[in-house]
């Protein structure tokens, strides 16, 4: 296979990627706080979110209901870090999911698909990395830190079929 440079992405650093898995064709990508959705898998994007709600470190779709989308944001406009945004209709409007967690940064999001979801996120906070559990009403459930002795920062979490979540990073 090759590849092949998207139209409309060359002025862009994408700090964020995610398609669905059931919508051929559906992507969403996010450069620093701006949200764009592609319906041809890339070959054009229209802006969906243009006012900066913060640096976008993640993205994730509900596969069971496609309009509902999940950012995770490094640190959004008011200055709050660890901030988890939410949209039921196609990234038209946003909604913050609870408080704030104690992070330093929000770098990783998983979403099991469950009916409703249950969403996953990961970063630093403080020296170690951690990982957050939110609820399908938007409150965390819980959270962990992870790490040693030196500082820790979790970057990417997958699912596994069991439910457990697996946290990657340095």
């Amino acid at each position: 296979e090759t590849w092949q440079l998207s139209s409309g992405t060359q002025q862009f650093v994408i700090t964020a990627l995610a398609t669905d898995p059931l919508t051929a064709g559906l992507v969403y990508s996010a450069s620093g706080g701006v949200v764009a959705k592609s319906v041809d898998a890339g070959g054009t994007w229209t802006l969906i979110q243009t006012s900066s709600i913060g640096i976008v470190a993640a993205i994730a779709i509900d596969s069971r209901h496609p309009a509902t989308l999940f950012l995770a944001v490094y640190e959004d406009e008011t200055g709050n870090k660890g901030a988890v945004y939410k949209s039921t209709d196609g990234g038209a409007t946003w909604q913050r999911c609870g408080s704030a967690m104690a992070a330093d940064a929000v770098y990783a999001m998983a979403l099991d698909s469950f009916d409703p979801p249950i969403l996953y996120v990961g970063g630093v906070g403080g020296a170690d990395a951690f990982l957050a559990k939110i609820s399908p009403t938007g409150q965390l459930a819980y959270s962990t830190y992870l790490g040693g002795s030196l500082n820790d920062t979790g970057t990417a979490i997958v699912l596994d079929g069991a439910g457990g979540a697996v946290v990657a990073g340095g």
